[in-house]
């Protein structure tokens, strides 16, 4: 009879996954009691935080403050909303990513000026 394996760490079963198929019923409960006094380890410590960078502010656009901002009919946005790359939709309500609208008008007058 061959004496018992000792269980893998954690890192090695992070390195090697296949090692965490091939343990005991009691092994692999070891294994989790070690993973939770680790996750509760780090639940309990201040942990630095890094702060999110703020997402640039955008709004939506509503169909008639498009058309006026493109000088289209509220009809041409309609007809063409599935076309425009910063169409915004929830549900049946269409929304225009301002910025979106911002970056794309740039884009036009640059391949205009080409």
């Amino acid at each position: 009879m061959r004496p018992p394996q000792p269980a893998p760490t954690l890192d090695e079963i992070a390195a090697r996954p296949e090692l965490a198929r091939r343990l005991a019923p009691a092994a692999r409960a070891a294994v989790l009691a070690r993973i939770a006094g680790v996750l509760a380890a780090l639940a309990s410590a201040d942990v630095v935080t890094i702060p999110e960078r703020p997402a640039a502010e955008d709004r939506l656009l509503g169909v008639e403050e498009l058309a006026r901002r493109l000088d289209v009919s509220a009809g041409h946005v309609y007809r063409n909303a599935s076309a425009l790359p910063f169409t915004v939709r929830r549900g049946r309500k269409l929304g225009f990513s301002e910025r979106g609208v911002g970056e794309w008008i740039a884009d036009q007058q640059r391949a205009a000026a080409r």
